[in-house]
Formats: C-alpha cells, structure tokens, sequence
C-alpha cells in the first residue's frame, strides 16, 4: 500500500466525519452535532457513553476560538489531540 494513502486515512475519516454531520453544509458544527458524533464514535468502538463532565471538557477543547461552533480545524486539531499515537518503530544505530 501506498505510504502516503495510509497517511491521509485518518484525514479522509475525519473529513467525512465531518461532512456526515455538518447536515447544513456550513462548514460549522454545533455542541448537539459534536455530541452525537463523539456518542456514535463511542458506541463504534465498543465504549461506554461519554458522561456529562467528559463532553464539556471536549466542547471546551474543541472550541477553540469560542464561537458556540466547531469547524473542521478546531476537529482535526481535536481529534488529533485525542487519538492514540501511531507505533513507530526505533531506527537501529
């Protein structure tokens, strides 16, 4: 497989995340659409649901510019933050 289609996987998920609930095409998301993505996420990895407290700190980490809306920045920078890192392996010397 290529390097660089396996690099941009998570960009392209994140994107059409994005798009699935940006249903207004505005390029913003509201709380109520961060929420039931972050729930639909959580239930597609076998994950308990995120409790009240955990989705006002992700709400205020996503908003970064204090708007009341998110956009696919503010997600990507999100998402980011808050996937595992990637196994890389050590270089011998």
């Amino acid at each position: 497989m290529d390097r660089s289609l396996a690099r941009n996987a998570p960009l392209d998920r994140a994107v059409a995340l994005f798009r699935r609930i940006d249903k207004a095409r505005s390029g913003l998301i509201s709380r109520a659409q961060l929420e039931a993505l972050m729930s639909d996420l959580a239930a597609e990895a076998g994950r308990p649901p995120y409790s009240k407290i955990e989705k006002e700190a992700l709400w205020r980490r996503a908003d970064l510019d204090g708007s009341g809306m998110v956009d696919l920045n503010e997600l990507l920078l999100l998402l980011r933050r808050h996937s595992p890192a990637p196994h890389r392996r050590r270089r011998s010397p």
